[in-house]
């Protein structure tokens, strides 16, 4: 899963790692930069660079107590 936030309503939403690995498929074909993906909130298109997209998520450190 990736967190994506919104440019216009900066609300987060998810993106499914089986549609990205879809739609990586089909950009890098055509020569992409970027992967347009739709807000489900606002309904605003956000383009995220492909270099995100490939990237691995970063994981949070437990903190010691």
């Amino acid at each position: 899963m990736h967190t994506v936030t919104c440019f216009k309503c900066h609300r987060q939403f998810n993106i499914d790692n089986t549609v990205i690995a879809e739609q990586l498929e089909e950009l890098k074909k055509e020569g992409a930069r970027h992967y347009p993906i739709e807000c489900p909130h606002c309904r605003k298109v956000n383009k995220i660079a492909l270099s995100q997209l490939t990237a691995q998520p970063r994981r949070r450190r437990r903190r010691r107590q």
